[in-house]
């Protein structure tokens, strides 16, 4: 048994314990699925708390090895980084002036953007995204993310604005190296994932139309896609 409200699953190195995200209850439940392979205690396994700004790093038997609490307050989506050493996340800043347990009441957005986390030292690099008249002064509502092109660059999803964000990594120190490039493509892509074909770079997923949008090295669309 798990708890309330399960709502999201995902399996842990060796594939023996099951990571469940009780949504009703805020807690993380751990099942062992009697398959796979055992985990060695040094393995890890990243947890992230979407509305708390906190992330627990687990070793490979569940146990909390590290608890990290200086990020920002809403978490969408997170990646390793090249090296194993810096984890990246997309955040919304909120100041809740109502009541807390009600959504969207009385909420103000501070930033958004790209956080980085240095799992040896703790410390967080934000890399907030400003709204401009090209925007529109809209939200980004940053989402998905994924590492592409062999580690050198980082892709995020921004809804928002209808927008693919592309940042250079620099790999030596695990930062990024400046403002990214803003790529238009169509509709509302909420989430990326890195390409594995030869010739596509990354694909996008339009939870709204339940499209698929690939795209090539230089953000051409090689195909949109129906998921429906």
């Amino acid at each position: 048994l798990v708890g309330r409200g399960a709502s999201a699953l995902a399996l842990g190195p060796g594939r023996r314990i099951a990571y469940v995200a009780n949504a009703w209850d805020e807690t993380l439940s751990l099942v062992d699925t009697g398959l796979g392979a055992p985990l060695p205690a040094d393995r890890r396994v990243l947890v992230a708390s979407v509305s708390g700004g906190q992330l627990l790093l687990l070793d490979g038997d569940g146990r909390t090895r590290r608890r990290f609490e200086d990020l920002p307050n809403h978490l969408s989506a997170m990646t390793l980084l090249p090296g194993g050493q810096v984890l990246a996340v997309t955040y919304s800043d909120v100041l809740v002036t109502g009541e807390r347990e009600t959504p969207g009441d009385g909420e103000i957005l501070l930033s958004e953007g790209v956080a980085l986390l240095n799992l040896d030292s703790g410390h967080v690099s934000l890399y907030p995204l400003d709204r401009t008249a090209s925007s529109g002064h809209l939200l980004a509502h940053p989402t998905g993310l994924a590492v592409a092109e062999k580690g050198s660059r980082l892709l995020v999803a921004l809804p928002g604005w209808g927008a693919l964000a592309v940042y250079d990594l620099d790999a030596p120190t695990g930062s990024l190296e400046h403002d990214p490039q803003l790529l238009q493509v169509p509709g509302n892509p909420r989430w990326v994932v890195a390409a594995s074909l030869p010739g596509d770079w990354a694909y996008l997923l339009d939870d709204d139309t339940g499209r698929v949008l690939a795209l090539d090295a230089t953000g051409g669309a090689l195909a949109n896609l129906s998921l429906r």
